[in-house]
């Protein structure tokens, strides 16, 4: 994910918006899986609606307030 975000500034702001997005939804299901111990077998790793919610916030902010990256 490191090296794959370094390239996003390559992009152009609404081309980089979907990549940004994915990146930050995997980002946050891999801090839960990690949270779970990675135990993905005997209960399901997901975003509650409050994370999706907050991730959405903060992902249009982002596209919207250049500073807020």
């Amino acid at each position: 994910f490191d090296s794959g975000r370094k390239l996003f500034p390559l992009l152009n702001r609404r081309a980089r918006a979907c990549p940004q997005g994915m990146a930050e939804v995997y980002m946050s299901l891999l801090d839960h899986i990690d949270d779970a111990g990675y135990d993905v077998i005997s209960r399901r790793v997901s975003l509650g609606r409050r994370a999706k919610l907050m991730l959405v916030a903060k992902l249009w902010l982002r596209s919207r307030i250049p500073v807020f990256r």
